[in-house]
């Protein structure tokens, strides 16, 4: 498959082709959503320099968590009462996606570590723990947002899950243009 020069995944991949990766597609993004990737790159150095990366996602979930509510309340025009129940139970959502979300981050960064020689063995690891999250993913999300459509109106509830869902979808499709395609060619085991 050919690539227009600009969005080639790098030749080789791995922590440190990362960054710069993430640093060149970051252009393409709105301003806030610009931020938050920036904020992305020094957390995934420190991590890589042996900082603990669970202290890292932190960092990085908090700039970006404060924007996302922004976005959304000013998006979803919530009563004073649907705030009040609304809120809590946001952040009991996020609290489980961004769990997930960490997950996913572990994930990635054991596929920079062993690319570009991918063996079988690593290859079906990582994607049985690759499926196994995205069900975790999808359930915890429609567990959600079905009880969001008990706690505010339905209407709000479904414009709630198109704005998640937008969110997560720009965040990650800046992930997954980070990250090439394993290699065609078979390491030896």
């Amino acid at each position: 498959m050919e690539y227009p020069a600009e969005s080639a995944p790098p030749r080789s991949f791995n922590r440190q082709t990362l960054i710069p990766t993430i640093r060149m597609k970051t252009r393409l993004l709105p301003t806030a959503w610009l931020a938050v990737l920036l904020a992305v790159l020094p957390a995934l150095v420190h991590a890589e320099t042996g900082e603990d990366l669970n202290a890292a996602l932190a960092t990085v979930r908090a700039t970006y968590g404060a924007d996302r509510q922004a976005f959304l309340a000013s998006n979803l025009e919530l009563t004073e009462a649907e705030s009040a129940a609304f809120w809590p139970f946001y952040r009991e959502y996020r609290l489980a996606m961004d769990k997930l979300g960490d997950s996913l981050v572990k994930v990635v960064l054991e596929y920079a570590d062993a690319y570009p020689d991918v063996t079988d063995s690593r290859a079906r690891k990582l994607l049985a723990d690759y499926t196994s999250l995205e069900e975790k993913l999808a359930k915890t999300r429609a567990t959600y947002v079905r009880r969001a459509a008990k706690i505010i109106p339905p209407a709000k509830a479904l414009r709630w899950a198109q704005l998640e869902q937008r969110l997560d979808l720009a965040l990650r499709l800046q992930l997954v243009g980070t990250v090439p395609l394993v290699p065609s060619s078979k390491p030896v085991e």
